[in-house]
């Protein structure tokens, strides 16, 4: 009941499911960089993927900047 129930959020949340759905989204979060889908959201991936594009872009990324965690 309660939102749902109202045929406006429901088909909003059926729209963005089928919507997900097609673009190949089973989980979240998913995180896209220029449009490229990363293949995980940790740490290391976003970078790398984010790395990957300035290199496509023909942009220069600072040789110093470094992935850290705050557990090492």
């Amino acid at each position: 009941e309660g939102a749902l129930a109202d045929p406006g959020p429901r088909g909003q949340v059926e729209a963005d499911i089928a919507e997900a759905t097609h673009l190949g989204i089973l989980r979240t979060p998913v995180i896209f960089v220029n449009g490229r889908r990363v293949p995980d959201s940790s740490v290391e991936s976003i970078f790398r993927s984010v790395r990957l594009e300035f290199d496509r872009l023909g942009l220069e990324v600072d040789p110093d900047l470094e992935v850290k965690r705050s557990d090492d």
